[in-house]
Order: structure tokens, then sequence, then C-alpha cells
């Protein structure tokens, strides 16, 4: 799921805590061609030089975080960049709907107001994407005709920061996304599609969970955990369960 998607970026970054990653890609000239990897490089952050919060500000210095981007990929000049935040940058939810409307102005209106009433988020101070599917027809649990709907937002004094840190790194961030969503929406191109599956990943210590039934998401569940095999095994047999 990506945030206001614009045109396609040739430079990937993944952040952590800890470090940002670039991945580059060298152009391609004919449609349909896969693109190859130029380079692929990391770079360590300063100790709580990104403190990852879903409300309050990430970066306690924007330009020295800028300063690591240029160490990492170069000086560049309006370089688009695909921009991949972790897990614990966005409010992610499933949200139950008895019908939506057809109009997308007023659907994006509704599932602000779901966001503001059930969750307390403020939709209006937020950059929001949704996915709208519907439970499976004949299910024994829930309404065939009820509505269930993705949600990931993002508060727009978080993800300013990472803008501007761009912007002074001479970088335009055209996509942003989250990446246990990404990982997810990777991972269904390559599942065999069964009536029930899972997802999980481990990334940075953050634990991030969905079921599936019949192509709706039913569950999920996004929390940190400590690096220990075993917890991490009790987590997810705990989630499927």
């Amino acid at each position: 799921m990506q945030l206001f998607p614009v045109r396609k970026p040739s430079i990937g970054l993944s952040l952590t805590a800890q470090a940002v990653t670039s991945v580059e890609l060298s152009p391609s000239f004919w449609p349909g061609r896969h693109r190859r990897i130029r380079s692929l490089k990391r770079h360590d952050l300063a100790t709580d030089l990104v403190r990852l919060s879903t409300d309050e500000n990430n970066i306690s210095e924007v330009t020295a975080f800028a300063g690591d981007l240029t160490t990492l990929i170069g000086s560049r000049r309006c370089a688009s960049v695909a921009l991949s935040l972790p897990n614990q940058c966005a409010h992610i939810a499933l949200l139950d709907f008895d019908g939506l409307p057809e109009n997308p102005t007023e659907c994006a209106s509704l599932v602000r107001w779901r966001l503001e009433k059930d969750l307390q988020i403020p939709a209006a101070d937020c950059r929001i994407t949704y996915r709208v599917y519907r439970f499976p027809a004949g299910d024994k649990l829930l309404d065939s005709s009820i509505h269930r709907v993705l949600v990931a937002a993002i508060r727009n004094n978080v993800l300013t920061q990472y803008e501007q840190a761009c912007e002074q790194a001479g970088l335009l961030p055209v996509e942003v996304g989250i990446q246990g969503l990404q990982l997810f929406d990777l991972s269904r191109r390559m599942i065999r599609q069964d009536d029930e599956w899972f997802f999980a990943s481990f990334l940075d210590d953050q634990f991030f969970f969905v079921a599936v039934r019949q192509a709706c998401p039913f569950l999920i569940r996004s929390k940190p955990l400590p690096k220990a095999p075993g917890r991490r095994q009790l987590e997810l047999m705990a989630s499927i369960q």
C-alpha cells in the first residue's frame, strides 16, 4: 500500500531506527523490462537520531539525518525516491462497514470519521491510505455484505520530517510505504491463495502478522518483540491460534 504515488522512483530508501538502506535501480529503456539493481548500500545512524513513534516527531535533527542520506547515496538533484518506513511510524487498523459510498470522496470521509470515532486518531492531521475488501460469501461468522477496510495513517508531523530530510539531501519522495504492508503485498503474489493463510514478519524487532481468509484480512497484529527466538515462536503461535 502506497501513500500518494506520483511517478516511478529510481532509488528506494528503507529505514530502521538504527540504519538507512538504499537500493538504486538502473534505468530501463524498454517498457515491461525488469530493472536491475545498480547499487545496494547501508549507512548506520547515530544513536537516538531516529526514535520511531506513531505520534511524536521521529527525527531529533533533520539536518543531520539529511547529511546521512547524502553520505549514503551521494549528492543528487531532485532524484525521485521511494521511502519505506517502519510499522512503528503508522497507525494500521482493520475497520468493518455495513456499506460504503460509491463516491470515492464520500468513502474517504467515512473512513476518516471511523478512525477518529473508534480509534481516537486525529484523521484531519494524518495522511491516510486504505484498501477495501468484501467478506467471503457464505462465511459462517460474518455477513457477506459487510466490507472490511485496511487502513494506514501517518501523522503529518511524522511524515513531514522525513520529507524535509529528503528535500535537504536533494531527493524527492514520490512514494511512501509501510514496510509490513509492503512485505504483505509482495508475499500475496507468491503465496498459494488457499481458503486461509497467514503472513508474519520480524523486521527491526517488530512483529507484524496478518491472517487472511479467502483473500480478506481477518486479523492484524503489530508489536515490538525482543530478538529471543523462543519469544518470537510463542507470539507467532498465539497469533495463529
